[in-house]
């Protein structure tokens, strides 16, 4: 008879294997200096803003974090799943800045629209989001 338990964590095992994951979090905004929540899983980011963990709730938020692929990759493809209560241009912002590896080459792309699919050369991708007047439970699903 087949041991099922074995089986199932090798195959479980393999499959983790064949997936490409994308490390987050090399740098992330703390939180408390951020002024949000956010998870960050396998090259996804959901950030909400929060007023609740930032001592000052009126004052501009800057928050950033690093997306790097593993394996090594020379372009990545982005897009904003979805976004809410962000007034961009006006007082909200997001932007991505990719590095590539083998040149001085620097690309940005910035934009708030979701459903936008956007490539970038590059094999560090930094995110930044930054708002002006920021509004409890404004943010984005990447």
């Amino acid at each position: 008879m087949r041991d099922l338990r074995r089986s199932s964590f090798t195959e479980i095992f393999l499959l983790g294997l064949l997936t490409l994951p994308l490390i987050n979090g090399q740098y992330e905004t703390p939180n408390n200096q951020c002024g949000g929540r956010f998870r960050s899983v396998r090259g996804s980011i959901n950030f909400t803003l929060n007023t609740e963990t930032n001592p000052d709730p009126n004052a501009k938020k800057v928050c950033m974090w690093t997306i790097i692929p593993n394996p090594f990759q020379t372009h990545m493809k982005f897009m904003i799943n979805s976004t809410t209560n962000m007034s961009c241009p006006d007082t909200d912002s997001l932007g991505f800045t990719s590095f590539a590896e083998s040149s001085a080459e620097i690309q940005t792309h910035s934009t708030c629209s979701s459903g936008e699919i956007f490539i970038l050369n590059g094999s560090v991708i930094l995110v930044s989001f930054i708002s002006k007047r920021p509004r409890d439970g404004s943010g984005f699903y990447l």
